[in-house]
């Protein structure tokens, strides 16, 4: 049988992840501030480390606070969707992002008695209600995916509004938001 290597808790190393993760994402009296984000270049800097050091504090600081391992998928589906808000209102979410599939046709269907409650039961709503997956949370992390997508093809701001028919005052700032975390080194 194939020995299972131990992996040790950092704990005294928490307040350094920690410190690191605050600074990426802007936290600041106990609230997210984009205006306040810095990349993990700046902060290798400012901590006088080196830039993979802050990359790896980042991203075991991502997987204590998240659950899982890092990948810009993830912090667009779990985290990203916050930081969009601040930008943007759910009715200014250019019509491209809702035109995108939910439905992987791979999956077994899903009886509706397992994600509602039954009549018979006032509390709660089912796991949908409980995970409170909202249709503005599905909207931003679509946003957040296609403007991805599109950077990654080496696209314009220009070229990414026109493509996703975006026309909020803050799309070049939220496009530009996006474009520097693409340019972090994770």
């Amino acid at each position: 049988m194939e020995e299972i290597p131990e992996l040790r808790r950092r704990d005294d190393k928490l307040d350094e992840y920690l410190k690191i993760w605050d600074l990426r994402e802007g936290w600041f009296n106990d609230q997210y501030e984009c205006s306040r984000e810095q990349t993990l270049r700046e902060i290798a800097q400012e901590l006088g480390i080196s830039l993979t050091t802050a990359a790896n504090r980042y991203r075991s600081a991502f997987h204590m606070i998240i659950g899982c391992d890092y990948s810009p998928e993830v912090w667009a589906r779990v985290f990203g969707i916050f930081k969009i808000a601040e930008f943007l209102a759910p009715d200014e979410v250019p019509r491209r992002s809702l035109r995108r599939p939910w439905r992987n046709f791979k999956s077994r269907l899903v009886p509706e008695s397992v994600l509602q409650q039954s009549e018979q039961h006032e509390a709660g709503n089912g796991i949908l209600g409980t995970l409170c997956v909202c249709q503005n949370e599905i909207t931003f992390t679509e946003l957040i995916l296609d403007i991805k997508d599109l950077l990654a093809q080496g696209r314009s701001n220009d070229e990414i509004t026109a493509v996703l028919d975006f026309t909020s005052p803050e799309a070049f700032g939220i496009i530009e938001h996006i474009r520097q975390r693409q340019h972090d080194t994770l």
